[in-house]
């Protein structure tokens, strides 16, 4: 959400929206090629259900202390995951 500071700027904040499992992996080098086609850096590569359908390019997903952006997702033909293309963010 993006609230004005009142000054010419905004504040931008986040809320949960839901709360799923996950497995993150380091990206591979063919993760970093599909993304060149997006101009954007794939760093990890999230798995999750592929019954979910909230998550959308610029997300922010938490694990713990680490903060990625969604670039993409890529459902495979059949249905067994839904890889999120990602991009760690550093605080």
């Amino acid at each position: 959400m993006r609230l004005s500071n009142h000054k010419g700027g905004f504040t931008e904040t986040f809320e949960t929206v839901a709360t799923l499992p996950c497995r993150i992996n380091a990206a591979s080098a063919n993760d970093g090629t599909i993304a060149e086609q997006h101009r954007a850096t794939v760093s990890h590569v999230l798995y999750v259900e592929p019954t979910v359908t909230t998550i959308a390019g610029n997300d922010r997903l938490v694990s713990g202390e680490r903060v990625f952006r969604v670039i993409a997702q890529v459902r495979p033909s059949v249905a067994v995951y839904l890889a999120i293309h990602a991009e760690e963010i550093q605080q």
